[in-house]
């Protein structure tokens, strides 16, 4: 009897184990992709978030030319003549940074890891941003026919969040290759140039000026202490809204990549017009802007933008990039007003060279006799016998009479019948 029910709860244990089994198991793989899709993410976002550097804007002109020899820095890299051609090159290249850094594009995406990013999606808007003034500028400045400027100005200018067909990505692309072909029709048909004329780097600089005047106020506004803006000369009635404590680090890394744009573009500025450079006597000037928007290019080594005040624990990142980018916007204006000057004495220059001179006015030869008759001789026997003729000549005009005058004359003179008689009784009448 024991041993009948013994077997007969082992056989109904081994029947509820075939009817319910433990799926326990199954969690621990679940689990460990799940860690290490994690570690992936994050080990790509931090991957993905490192800036890039800026690049060479000469060697990037000289590639995109199909120069070779051009990846050896020792020899000297020939940058193409047509003026504008180092400036077209640094935007294509900047777009080509967009599309192809760690990552590509990353302010679209949908996913992870992408979709967890907002300090990469905040420098590419800063340098999409600045990459659209630029080309706008280059549209304006351009001589002749500029159809695909105008197309790369268009494609830049739609939506930088659009993950649907179109992309932002395709939008991007299709601009680059615009740009490609305007730079091949300046360099290699010698056809699309910018205007000769110099107003491209002032409008640049002035437009430079005007925007890191606007970010370094959107830097301020995360300040909470605003005696600390005194030393900026920054009025706080002036200030936008308040920066949220989640969107500091925003506005910081779309300030990092409006500067680095503006700081490859000032090098191809610098590189398309160097006679204007010297011309204007502003290298050091130029200089000392690069030098300061290489300071907001800084590694930055700690892991979250910080917010902090005064001597504090923690620094204030925002208020340290305000610093270099208001000293960068005085240094744009005070650059943009001397090359202002240096136009404005130019055109009067060649204004007055254009202008015919004055010829000096010879006098006829009856005009040179008349005058020297006019003038009265310092010998005495001349001057007497010029008085003597022009007495004389007086005399002749008040002797002179026109017919008219000697018949009212005759008129005069002629007396009636009447009269004669008259007088004949007084010529009588007198003893």
């Amino acid at each position: 009897m024991p041993s009948s029910y013994k077997a007969s709860r082992h056989s109904k244990r081994n029947t509820q184990v075939l009817e319910r089994p433990d799926y326990g198991w199954i969690w621990k793989p679940i689990v460990t992709l799940a860690v290490i899709y994690l570690l992936v993410t994050l080990a790509l976002g931090i991957w993905w978030s490192r800036t890039p550097d800026t690049f060479d804007v000469k060697r990037a002109a000289a590639m995109q030319q199909g120069f070779e020899g051009v990846e050896n820095p020792t020899p000297p890299i020939s940058v193409p003549k047509a003026r504008g051609a180092v400036s077209v090159a640094t935007l294509i290249a900047s777009i080509d940074t967009l599309l192809e850094k760690p990552g590509g594009y990353l302010r679209n995406d949908v996913m992870p890891p992408g979709l967890w990013l907002d300090n990469m999606p905040s420098w590419e808007l800063g340098v999409l941003r600045q990459t659209r003034l630029m080309t706008e500028l280059l549209a304006q400045n351009a001589d002749g026919e500029a159809a695909s400027l105008e197309e790369a100005v268009e494609r830049l200018s739609a939506g930088d969040e659009e993950w649907f067909y179109p992309s932002t990505e395709r939008h991007l692309a299709k601009a680059q290759e615009a740009l490609d072909y305007y730079f091949e029709s300046m360099t290699n048909k010698g056809g699309d140039r910018l205007a000769p004329s110099d107003e491209l780097p002032a409008g640049w600089l002035n437009q430079a000026a005007e925007r890191l005047d606007w970010l370094s106020h959107r830097l301020s506004a995360s300040v909470v202490e605003r005696e600390a803006l005194r030393d900026l000369n920054i009025d706080p009635q002036e200030l936008p809204e308040h920066t949220p404590w989640y969107r500091i680090d925003n506005v910081f890394f779309e300030t990092r990549g409006a500067t680095w744009a503006m700081l490859v573009q000032l090098r191809a500025l610098m590189a398309d017009y160097p006679q204007l450079m010297q011309q204007a006597r502003i290298q050091t000037d130029v200089k000392r802007l690069i030098a300061e928007l290489n300071f907001t290019q800084r590694r930055l080594w700690s892991p979250l933008i910080l917010n902090g005040s005064g001597f504090g624990i923690f620094a204030n990142h925002s208020l340290m990039m305000a610093n270099y980018t208001l000293k960068a916007r005085d240094l744009a204006q005070t650059l943009a007003q001397r090359i202002a000057d240096v136009q404005s004495k130019t055109s009067a220059e060649s204004n007055e060279k254009k202008q015919p001179p004055a010829q000096s006015e010879t006098p006829s030869p009856a005009a040179q006799t008349n005058e020297g008759a006019s003038k009265p001789s310092s010998d005495p026997s001349v001057a007497k016998g010029s008085e003597a003729g022009s007495a004389a000549s007086t005399d002749q005009e008040t002797t002179s009479e026109t017919p008219d005058d000697k018949d009212k004359n005759d008129d005069k003179t002629r007396i009636s019948p009447e009269e004669a008689a008259e007088q004949q009784d007084i010529d009588t009448a007198e003893p």
